[in-house]
């Protein structure tokens, strides 16, 4: 796993820092992102591991607001 920048990690909201926030899975988090459910990352940085680059996500105030009232939806929810 990529380890955040300090700069942007004190700026931002990582993915994990967000999934806990939002009470959701790694895979719920990231499938609702990749259909569009959820706004895309505040911002992406490349992390280089070697000769790979690893993307790492970084969220605002401003878009974990945003996905708790998209899950807060009641339309949304199927219980």
């Amino acid at each position: 796993m990529p380890e955040p920048k300090k700069e942007l990690a004190d700026k931002y909201l990582t993915a994990t820092e967000v999934r806990i926030e939002l009470g959701l899975s790694r895979w719920d988090f990231d499938t609702r992102i990749a259909r569009g459910m959820l706004p895309a990352p505040t911002f992406l940085d490349t992390v280089m591991r070697g000769s790979v680059g690893l993307k790492v996500r970084y969220f605002d105030e401003h878009w974990l607001r945003v996905a708790r009232a998209i899950l807060d939806n009641p339309v949304l929810k199927r219980e």
